[in-house]
């Protein structure tokens, strides 16, 4: 059911195309991966390659600077998680979430959803003005069932050696903070469409992603 594309690892399983948001010849496909393992580079070349890119992560800011979202988030967690502005300190949000499961779902359940709606929204728009491939970056895109609107699922994968390394670098967290992140975007391989490993340089990481592009225009050639 799998095949191996000296490039670049590629996976692909039978789909159900219930609630699915893509015509004959559009389709919407969701990048994931853990923090480090590049899929908002991957974004980044799509977006240079001219296809639209939506960012989940400036979605859920956009959803926390909302007046109405603003209040109800107050209700649940106390106005704590204020600044001196009365918005959302997203800081101290995270900090009362992180390690509360009980309440970073309660969180979820609130915000997820209206993510998602405004990721549909989007979808909707750019198909109606004739966009034929869309992609959306999300690093908890399973957890958020994203999976169940869009039409394909990419996992950006590294070694966690790798995923550390970068990570140290680029934020300057300790290795036990980027441990505890990881553990929780943590997902199964098999859940995904298409898998990237970047595992190499830049470059021969960039030729992963025209190859994944070449097979995802095939496709929508083949359907039209």
């Amino acid at each position: 059911m799998a095949c191996t594309h000296p490039l670049f690892l590629l996976v692909k399983w039978i789909l159900q195309v219930t609630n699915k948001m893509h015509l004959s010849n559009q389709l919407s496909i969701g990048l994931t991966g853990l923090m480090g393992s590049g899929k908002s580079e991957a974004a980044h070349y799509f977006k240079r390659a001219g296809y639209p890119v939506l960012f989940m992560d400036e979605i859920g800011h956009t959803c926390l600077q909302e007046p109405n979202n603003i209040k109800t988030l107050k209700n649940y967690f106390g106005p704590k998680i204020l600044d001196d502005h009365n918005n959302i300190n997203r800081k101290k949000l995270s900090q009362l979430v992180f390690n509360n499961p009980k309440k970073l779902h309660k969180l979820n359940a609130f915000l997820h959803p209206k993510m998602n709606q405004k990721a549909k929204d989007w979808i909707k728009q750019h198909f109606i003005t004739g966009d034929q491939l869309v992609f959306i970056e999300a690093a908890i895109l399973f957890e958020m069932q994203m999976n169940k609107f869009l039409d394909y699922t990419v996992l950006i994968k590294a070694k966690e050696k790798e995923l550390i390394n970068r990570i140290m670098k680029r934020d300057h967290k300790s290795i036990n903070e980027i441990k505890q992140i990881l553990e929780t975007q943590k997902m199964n391989e098999n859940q995904v469409d298409y898998v990237i490993v970047n595992d190499d340089t830049l470059k021969v990481f960039y030729q992963k992603c025209d190859q994944l592009l070449k097979q995802l225009l095939q496709e929508i050639t083949v359907e039209k």
